[in-house]
C-alpha cells in the first residue's frame, strides 16, 4: 500500500502551479486542437487525472 509521500500527488501537484503557467497550458491545448483542459497522470498510482477550465478555475493556485 502506498503511504505519505508515495500517495498520489494529483492535487498538491496542481496547486504548485501558477495561474499564468495554467493558463499557458491550456493555450498551447487549444492551439494544437486540443480540448481545453489539463491531464495530470500520478507518476505513483498511474492514475490519469483530467481537469477542465471550470474545475481548474475553482484550485487554489499557488501566487507563481
Amino acid at each position: 500500500s502506498l503511504v505519505g509521500s508515495e500517495m498520489c500527488i494529483r492535487d498538491s501537484v496542481m496547486a504548485s502551479l501558477g495561474r499564468a503557467q495554467v493558463e499557458k497550458l491550456l493555450a498551447e491545448q487549444v492551439a494544437e486542437g486540443k480540448p481545453e483542459e489539463l491531464e495530470i497522470v500520478c507518476r505513483f498510482c498511474g492514475n490519469r487525472y483530467r481537469y477542465s477550465r471550470a474545475e481548474l478555475e475553482k484550485l487554489p493556485f499557488s501566487k507563481a
